[in-house]
């Protein structure tokens, strides 16, 4: 099988240290597996045949943020690792893979959760916005008004990558239609809590946090990312 050639002006995937893979330009013609002189960030580096030898292809496309990665003409690990790296250096910490939302945790407050800003996903629709958990909620709302059928979103990921943050934004929004949908119909005659008026029925954010305490008591633990890291899994269900 013969080696991969690349060409003058071409984009290669370099490995690295910190990164995994990098994209370097190709400064003159050669093949995987031979010495190489590459523009890696603005610098020409050299390479010696080993290292060239794990050398990938890239598009050029890969050098420009995708909203959508399924729109990528190559995807791979390379491709995905670098889109959501420049992403997150540009605070587009939210991605799309199909009906998949990736999340970085920007470990940092970011002016993304506004009022302003969820009623423009309320307003628009999240097929017409970049990603967001908003776009995520607004699906399964529209899903569930549309068709009259219940709707689920599962939320995953390692010891402090933001599930309790992103649970909470989701239910937000719900929270958010859900209360001006019920403006528009019947009022329903509730019991009110003590120091409530009467027809003042508890929020849902309300609920849902009065409900933390008691769940989290469950079991969570203190990690080295994460002060407050929850050792179990959490069914939220909403009626």
């Amino acid at each position: 099988m013969s080696n991969i050639v690349f060409n003058y002006g071409s984009w290669a995937w370099v490995p690295d240290e910190e990164y995994m893979f990098v994209p370097g330009k190709v400064t003159e013609p050669f093949e995987a597996g031979q010495p190489a002189k590459i523009e890696v960030n603005g610098k020409v580096v050299s390479f010696d045949g080993k290292t060239t030898k794990q050398f990938q292809r890239m598009d050029e496309q890969s050098n420009q943020q995708i909203d959508n990665m399924v729109q990528l003409k190559e995807l791979n690990e390379a491709s995905i690792l670098h889109n959501l790296r420049i992403r997150y250096d540009a605070d587009n910490i939210y991605t799309s893979v199909g009906s998949i939302l990736v999340s970085v945790n920007p470990f940092k407050l970011l002016n993304i959760y506004t009022t302003e800003i969820l009623q423009r996903y309320q307003d628009q629709g999240h097929r017409n916005l970049p990603p967001h958990v908003y776009g995520v909620a607004d699906a399964a709302f529209s899903q569930m008004t549309a068709n009259l059928k219940d709707q689920s979103c599962i939320v995953s990921g390692e010891s402090g990558a933001g599930k309790t943050e992103a649970t909470k934004i989701f239910l937000q929004f719900i929270a958010e239609v859900s209360s001006q949908a019920g403006k528009s119909g019947k009022e329903k005659e509730v019991t009110p809590e003590p120091g409530k008026k009467k027809n003042e029925a508890p929020t849902l954010q309300e609920q849902i946090l009065k409900a933390n305490p008691l769940m989290e008591a469950f079991g969570n633990a203190k990690t080295l990312r994460n002060n407050n890291s929850s050792r179990f899994g959490k069914w939220i269900e909403v009626k």
